[in-house]
């Protein structure tokens, strides 16, 4: 059954933290008036004392009752998507068709944003909960997921360039605020226990982050670019006039970076998106007249690269976890999509899923893969999962 919201500084186990819904600390009583004539000031008269309590009585059972509310608004509010097991994994509807979309996959979780909310599933038990957003926020980004951290951002409503960064700790079940950002340059990217983000600073883009550990700042690069982190490498692309020029490589560990030349990139070709794991950089391409694209994997030290996949109508960016890229693409026929595979060490590309729906997205982490299908025409979309096969 899913679960609701988790208040910021709260655990599922225990009640909701002084800071998220407790009324703030009483006011002290102000000093009594300095009596006119030497001596003790009068007493008050029992009357007044028992008028006062009855009004503090009042306040707390004001902010109990509003913070009742809304843990039960977000216990009963209609986020939960329809969780179904199927044959190879999970298949996740929408109900409120607002449309999916930010999916994000690591290992047995995926999350994704479901209108303005932000959900979480465990994939070993089915188990959904809504992390986000608060009840401040109208708008939310993308999130990026790690072993132990999601992380996204919310706004205080649509449109909103300025936003919150939010944390949720799979561990200890705990959600918590980690930075503000004064301008949305990119959506964050998550690995291990940092995360990064394209911001404005001083009016300036700068590609910056959280060590998650200590909630202690990350500053990359003192440049635009929409980073991707795996460890302690993040990477961004650098575009010139014509369009792409190069990848950077940044170690935050050894506080070095370093440029990648795109191997056998084509001029006339957009670029798709990249991925990185390890020392692997996967990035594709796509003729915009055409829609005809190649997916490319280079090492970021030696620069070598070669070709996972060319001549097909791509559709998605490349994932890449380990030695294994994934993709989708067009059938040949134009009649449906399929989810697409490659080992790096040798083998032909293969099959995972056909879909009969227009793949946006398709990821893989741990042995799973994970894609995100929109139909468009009011028809509702939805997420399926499946194994990689061995």
């Amino acid at each position: 059954m899913p679960e609701p919201l988790t208040p910021a500084g709260a655990t599922l186990d225990d009640g909701p933290s002084s800071s998220s819904v407790d009324p703030p600390p009483a006011s002290p009583g102000a000093p009594p008036a300095r009596p006119l004539t030497r001596g003790v000031a009068p007493e008050r008269r029992r009357s007044e004392k028992r008028a006062l309590l009855f009004a503090a009585l009042v306040l707390l059972a004001g902010a109990a009752l509003g913070a009742g509310g809304f843990l039960l608004e977000q216990t009963t509010s209609n986020w939960r998507p329809q969780i179904v097991r199927t044959q190879t994994g999970w298949r996740i509807t929408e109900v409120r068709m607002l449309g999916f979309d930010g999916l994000a996959l690591c290992d047995e979780r995926i999350a994704w944003q479901d209108g303005a909310s932000i959900l979480l599933l465990d994939l070993r038990s089915g188990k959904a909960r809504l992390l986000g957003p608060g009840n401040e926020a109208r708008a939310t980004w993308q999130p990026a997921i790690s072993e132990r951290y999601v992380v996204w951002f919310e706004g205080a409503r649509e449109g909103a360039s300025s936003a919150d960064a939010w944390t949720y700790d799979v561990a200890t079940r705990r959600r918590r605020h980690i930075a503000t950002l004064d301008d949305v340059l990119s959506f964050p990217s998550v690995s291990g226990t940092r995360t990064v983000w394209c911001t404005t600073r001083d009016a300036e883009s700068r590609i910056v982050g959280v060590d998650l550990t200590n909630d202690k700042g990350l500053v990359v690069a003192s440049e635009y670019g929409r980073p991707v982190i795996d460890g302690a490498l993040v990477a961004w692309a650098r575009s010139s006039g014509s369009g792409l020029s190069s990848f950077v490589l940044a170690d935050v560990t050894q506080g070095r970076s370093w440029a990648v030349i795109p191997s056998g990139l084509g001029g006339a070709a957009d670029l798709t998106g990249f991925d990185l794991s390890g020392r692997t950089l996967v990035w594709g391409q796509q003729d915009a007249q055409t829609a005809v694209g190649r997916i490319v994997a280079q090492n970021v030290d030696t620069g070598a690269a070669n070709v996972v996949a060319e001549g097909t109508r791509t559709a998605t960016a490349p994932s890449i976890a380990g030695d294994t890229v994934v993709w989708a693409e067009q059938t040949p026929d134009a009649a449906a999509y399929r989810v697409m595979g490659r080992r790096l060490r040798g083998g032909p590309s293969f099959q995972i899923a056909r879909v009969d729906g227009q793949v946006q997205s398709a990821l893989v982490s741990g042995g799973i893969v994970a894609w995100l299908v929109d139909n468009g025409d009011r028809s509702p979309t939805w997420i399926e999962t499946a194994r990689i096969p061995r």
